[in-house]
């Protein structure tokens, strides 16, 4: 029996508008499911990309399954450029899924500026939160310890700029969480991408002058190329790893493992095709003390979460 290959678009809309410093206003999240019928059963995988973090864009994506055959070779498979970072991921999955029967824990998804004040009051409590910040600094800095003083005592907060601060803005982020960290050790997990990617010096010179709060590079290391560039470097905080957008999984994978990388895996909003690939990859790198940056699934409108992936594309199609 030969391989059989199908996709299908889908869109989800979210529950509120999702702000960064790196993105306008975001309501619905779009992507590609990807299904492969095999000698003994049915694969799922998904495509989910994201151009702002490096990856391609959704039409050319999109082109890719479309000249992509529907009864295709193994070797096929594997024939996917390194210009499609999400492309490699959903087709990698489809080659060799990622499976685990573990699954780890998760921070909560702060909304950006205040709004994360009122999400904390009416949601239970949890013991890692992530913040995103860069959108109104000198707001969000006033923010910070209402929100330091509204947090469950042990919890930790993880904030995210998302490239969006220049170096004195991040200096004055680094020196009100180095006071947080000095009255409550551990209370700030880490400062998140705080410069833009191609201030590789400064993000640099920014974790030798802030020992205190740890530092972690996310859209720095999108794709396997800058992940593997930024070691090379030694670069002393952590890394924040985007299987969805990052390339073949596997390979990605085993390069982390080999090296030994302070890796924490973070969603990218796929839906739970996707999720699920990324979780299991969470589960393999993932320190069990740490929790992972999964927690997307409930800004989703929809309970698709409790379904399986059959029961998400009863009858797929090349459309």
């Amino acid at each position: 029996m030969s391989l059989r290959f199908a996709f299908r678009l889908y869109q989800r809309r979210l529950r509120q508008p999702l702000r960064t410093a790196r993105d306008a206003q975001i309501t619905v999240r779009s992507g590609i499911w990807l299904r492969l019928e095999t000698e003994t059963e049915l694969r799922w995988a998904e495509i989910a990309p994201w151009p702002s973090f490096g990856s391609e864009t959704f039409a050319e994506a999109i082109a890719f399954c479309e000249a992509f055959p529907a009864q295709p070779t193994w070797v096929d498979l594997a024939a996917v450029p390194a210009t499609l970072p999400a492309c490699q991921f959903g087709f990698g999955c489809l080659r060799k899924p990622i499976r685990t029967g573990l699954l780890p824990t998760s921070a909560v998804l702060l909304p950006a500026g205040a709004a994360a004040l009122r999400a904390i009051a009416s949601a239970a409590p949890a013991t890692t939160y992530k913040w995103k910040i860069g959108l109104d600094w000198e707001s969000e800095l006033e923010l910070l310890l209402q929100l330091d003083r509204q947090l469950p005592r042990s919890a930790k907060l993880r904030l995210d700029a998302n490239g969006g601060l220049t170096t004195a803005q991040a200096d004055r982020w680094l020196q009100a969480l180095t006071a947080i960290n000095e009255r409550q050790p551990g209370r700030i997990e880490w400062l998140e991408q705080p410069l833009d990617p191609n201030q590789v010096d400064g993000l640099l010179k920014l974790a030798q002058n802030w020992p205190q709060v740890p530092l972690a590079l996310d859209e720095s290391v999108s794709q396997l190329s800058s992940l593997q560039f930024w070691q090379t470097q030694s670069w002393p905080g952590l890394y924040i790893l985007k299987p969805a957008i990052a390339g073949w999984p596997q390979t990605v994978l085993q390069f982390c493992q080999e090296h030994q990388l302070p890796v924490v895996v973070s969603s990218m909003f796929e839906s739970p095709i996707g999720w699920r690939s990324v979780a299991a990859i969470a589960a393999q790198l993932g320190r069990a003390d740490q929790a992972q940056g999964l927690g997307t699934t409930a800004w989703f409108a929809d309970d698709w979460e409790s379904k399986t992936a059959a029961a998400l594309w009863q009858h797929p199609s090349n459309s």
